[in-house]
């Protein structure tokens, strides 16, 4: 699960995987924007099968929160 998340992340981003840890947020990371971070989601939505609450769409804003709420929502 967490290299799949990193590979959605640094495509999305444009960034290497290496580049991907737990001090990637929305903002420190200037490719981050919201248009993106939709990419972000419906990538995430469509490998994992799973579907995000619009309020949980909003929290996510760190490379920790997603994998916290993607790990939650796959067991």
């Amino acid at each position: 699960m967490v290299e799949v998340i990193k590979e959605i992340l640094a495509d999305v981003l444009e960034l290497s995987k290496d580049q991907i840890d737990e001090t990637i947020t929305m903002e420190n990371v200037d490719t981050w924007d919201s248009l993106r971070h939709m990419e972000i989601m419906l990538a995430i939505e469509g490998k994992f099968g799973i579907q995000f609450e619009p309020d949980e769409l909003v929290d996510m804003t760190t490379y920790s929160d997603i994998k916290m709420l993607v790990n939650d929502k796959i067991q």
